[in-house]
C-alpha cells in the first residue's frame, strides 16, 4: 500500500485515467469475499489519507481503494463524477462496492454526475465523455 500511496501523486499526472484504472486493478487473490477484511482495508486507507502530509486526495484514495478491494474479490467500481459549483465544475472520485460508496456518504455523492465508471480489469462501464451524436 505504501508504494502505491507514494507513486500515485506522480502517476496521476503522467498516465491517462484509463491506463491508471487498468494498472491499479488486481486479479482477486481470494475466491471468497470476507467483509471483515474489506472493512479493515477501508480503515487503513482512511487512516493513510487522514494522516498523510498532504490533504486528502479523492482520486489517489479511490485508486488505491479500487486496487486493494479488487484483490479481495469485492468487485469495486471506480467512479469519476462532476457537479456544478458556483461558476466552476467540481470533480470527485469514489469507489462503489455492492452499489454503495465506501468512503463517502450517498448524500455527498448524490450531487455528482458520474461521467466514467471503471469495472473489472479497468474496463470502462460508462463513457468518460459524451459521444458525438451520429449523423442520421
Amino acid at each position: 500500500m505504501l508504494v502505491w500511496r507514494t507513486l500515485l501523486p506522480l502517476l496521476k499526472f503522467v498516465l491517462p485515467l484509463r491506463t491508471l484504472a487498468r494498472l491499479l486493478w488486481t486479479e482477486p487473490a481470494a475466491r471468497v469475499r470476507k467483509p471483515e477484511r474489506e472493512a479493515r482495508i477501508l480503515r487503513l486507507i482512511a487512516r493513510a489519507y487522514r494522516l498523510g502530509q498532504s490533504h486528502d486526495n479523492c482520486l489517489e484514495r479511490s485508486l488505491l481503494t479500487y486496487r486493494l478491494l479488487s484483490a479481495r474479490n469485492a468487485e469495486p467500481r471506480l467512479v469519476i463524477g462532476f457537479k456544478k459549483a458556483a461558476e466552476d465544475l467540481e470533480g470527485h472520485a469514489w469507489v462503489l462496492v455492492d452499489g454503495l460508496p465506501v468512503h463517502d456518504s450517498p448524500e455527498f455523492i448524490a450531487d455528482f454526475t458520474p461521467l466514467g465508471v471503471f469495472a473489472e480489469g479497468g474496463a470502462v462501464e460508462a463513457p468518460l465523455r459524451p459521444r458525438p451524436a451520429e449523423a442520421a
